[in-house]
């Protein structure tokens, strides 16, 4: 007996996103990581780890452990010294911190430097409007019910990807 497991993969998205900073300019990113135990940022920093090699970019990497708006706005200043062309941000809380924190320091997005949040949970709350992996939490919790409900036992996953969002922070 086994069991099916529904993961919402940013995975995809977020190298799409990459390529899109790195065509259109960006050779140095910083990635803000959010919680080191979760399944989503080993997904996510490993597709910028791999990204980074391929594209022959410079990355910088910083930890928002707790993964709170807080922490996204107190890491803007060290971004500012890395000097960086985009900011990829574990996820979109991370990033509305970090959104803020450059503000507050007179850096300007997009102009100035580039940001990519994750999960789609605030792109219309930020100003700039926030580009984004959008990531389908609700198909997954459908899916997820699916499964359950169908009982079979079945050691499967299924792994729901997530869209590529761009919107005014890029």
């Amino acid at each position: 007996t086994g069991f099916t497991r529904v993961l919402v993969s940013a995975s995809d998205a977020l190298d799409q996103g990459i390529r899109f900073l790195a065509q259109t300019g960006a050779r140095r990113l910083a990635y803000v990581g959010g919680p080191p135990d979760s399944w989503s940022e080993t997904e996510r920093q490993g597709t910028v780890r791999k990204l980074a090699t391929e594209l022959h970019l410079k990355v910088t990497y910083f930890a928002a452990n707790k993964g709170t708006y807080g922490e996204g706005r107190t890491v803007a200043a060290s971004i500012a010294e890395a000097r960086v062309d985009a900011v990829v941000a574990f996820d979109d809380v991370i990033a509305h911190g970090v959104l803020d924190g450059l503000a507050i320091l007179g850096i300007r997005v997009p102009q100035d430097v580039r940001l990519l949040g994750c999960d789609d949970a605030l792109p219309i709350e930020t100003h700039p409007r926030l580009s984004t992996i959008r990531l389908d939490i609700e198909e997954a919790f459908v899916m997820a019910v699916s499964a359950l409900a169908e009982g079979k036992g079945i050691d499967q996953r299924i792994l729901l990807p997530g869209v590529l969002t761009l919107r005014e922070t890029t």
